[in-house]
C-alpha cells in the first residue's frame, strides 16, 4: 500500500513539473513575441518619421 502511495506521489510530482515547464515555455514564448512586437513597432515609427 505504501508503494502505491509513493508511486502516486511521484506521478503527481511529475505531472506538476511537466505543467510548470509548459507554463514556463508559454511565458517565454509570450515574452519573445512581445519583444518582437516592440521591435516591429519601433521600426515602423522610424519609417514613419523619415
Amino acid at each position: 500500500m505504501e508503494m502505491v502511495k509513493q508511486d502516486n506521489r511521484r506521478q503527481l510530482c511529475a505531472r506538476i513539473l511537466m505543467r510548470f515547464e509548459q507554463d514556463q515555455k508559454e511565458t517565454e514564448d509570450a515574452c519573445r513575441f512581445a519583444e518582437q512586437n516592440v521591435a516591429a513597432q519601433r521600426y515602423f515609427v522610424e519609417v514613419l518619421q523619415v
